[in-house]
């Protein structure tokens, strides 16, 4: 493997190629303990998938939920736009999702080989999909509810919170216990052996504290520290401007990773209950952009990326913005906009990796240490 995500990719997979179960054991490590990143994926993987072909075709798993969840989206929106004022709204809402400069390009999806992150949005989408219907048609579909958020849980870690989080916010507008029900009982798992979730619990809080003990040195600690916009307003240093652009300045984040909230934020705020799935729709989304901004800031970074966050609304953004668009002009524009920022961001990826490639080499003591490594016969992981 080229990558150290690869690598990391391929332990777990033959650590689990073995095993009857989820395995978080470290094993042929030089620490001992558990190591309870949700691996349900990789467990599959290893059990479906060839070890000669691991790495070629679970990588492109990333995009391939992502397919799969635009497949979704566009059968909904067949269903729910029968009547528009333009044609094909579903072929259009389905281009718009996948389009998402938050969800691309595809290279970057598929960089370090298959990761939970698609696939937890995958579940995630369908697991509101359910609780929506649990909520206006039958209540025992929060049965089902209860059994995708456990498969959320041994799944991706930020899925979970993604899972927690919107749930609670959500739960501030309905007023509905049955929108908590399946988180309580989920987290009661904890309690229950062989399941796995306690072993993820413990992990996430083991990484809140150390996350919270080194937040100086974590790379979102001064996201929209003031001089980042006095530096990017007066152009005090041109090189730097995309790089504030996308990872240091909130407001441009958001623009650049959800143009969408251009064209939905006036009706996002207007909270008038008309038609149910299109209300649920927009709460979802402002559940997002609640999360992003609170995690924007101190201390609350420390529960992940902001921008993350919206990735997990975009289905449901896009079937708000075909509800409220009325010209087939903004879906062009938008179009058009969501486009341009997947070129940049595409640019971006590549001079980072090129960037990386043409950096100094390591120094004398690390590659001391890297040889070493590899004459042990063992794979030991660091």
């Amino acid at each position: 493997a080229e990558t150290s995500d690869k690598q990391n990719v391929f332990y777990h997979l033959k650590k689990h190629k073995n095993s009857k179960w989820i395995n978080y054991k470290s094993i042929n490590s030089v620490n001992d303990g558990n190591l309870a990143n949700s691996q349900f994926l990789f467990f599959l993987i290893s059990k479906f998938i060839p070890e000669n072909h691991w790495m070629r075709v679970s990588s492109h798993l990333n995009f391939v939920f992502d397919i799969i969840t635009g497949i979704i989206v566009y059968i909904i929106s067949k269903f729910i736009f029968i009547s528009h004022n333009f044609f094909y709204p579903e072929i259009f809402c389905t281009i718009i999702y996948l389009t998402t400069p938050i969800l691309m390009p595809i290279n970057g999806r598929i960089m370090g080989g298959p990761k939970a992150r698609s696939f937890g949005g995958l579940l995630i989408f369908i697991y509101f999909l359910c609780l929506f219907y649990s909520l206006e048609f039958n209540n025992k579909f929060i049965i089902l509810c209860f059994i995708l958020g456990y498969f959320i849980i041994i799944s991706s870690v930020f899925a979970t919170q993604v899972f927690v989080i919107f749930s609670f916010i959500l739960f501030c507008f309905y007023k509905s216990i049955l929108i908590v029900i399946p988180p309580f009982l989920i987290f009661l798992l904890y309690f229950v052996p062989g399941m796995k979730v306690k072993e993820v619990i413990n992990y996430k809080i083991a990484h809140f504290k150390f996350f919270y003990k080194t937040i100086e040195s974590q790379f979102v600690s001064d996201r929209n520290n003031l001089e980042f916009y006095k530096e990017f307003l007066l152009f005090l240093k041109c090189k730097r401007l995309t790089w504030l652009a996308y990872h240091k300045i909130s407001p441009l984040i958001l623009i650049l990773s959800f143009p969408i909230i251009f064209f939905i934020y006036e009706d996002l705020f207007n909270l008038e209950k008309i038609n149910g799935f299109f209300y649920f729709c927009k709460l979802i989304t402002l559940s997002s952009i609640i999360t992003f901004i609170l995690t924007s800031f101190r201390p609350f970074v420390m529960i992940g990326q902001a921008e993350r966050y919206l990735e997990y609304s975009a289905p449901f953004a896009s079937i708000l913005f075909i509800n409220v668009v009325d010209n087939s002009n903004n879906i062009t524009i938008l179009l058009f906009i969501n486009v341009l920022l997947v070129i940049l961001n595409f640019v971006q990826i590549h001079k980072f990796y090129i960037n990386q490639t043409l950096a100094k080499p390591h120094n004398k003591d690390t590659i001391d240490v890297s040889n070493y490594l590899k004459k042990e016969k063992k794979i030991i992981k660091v």
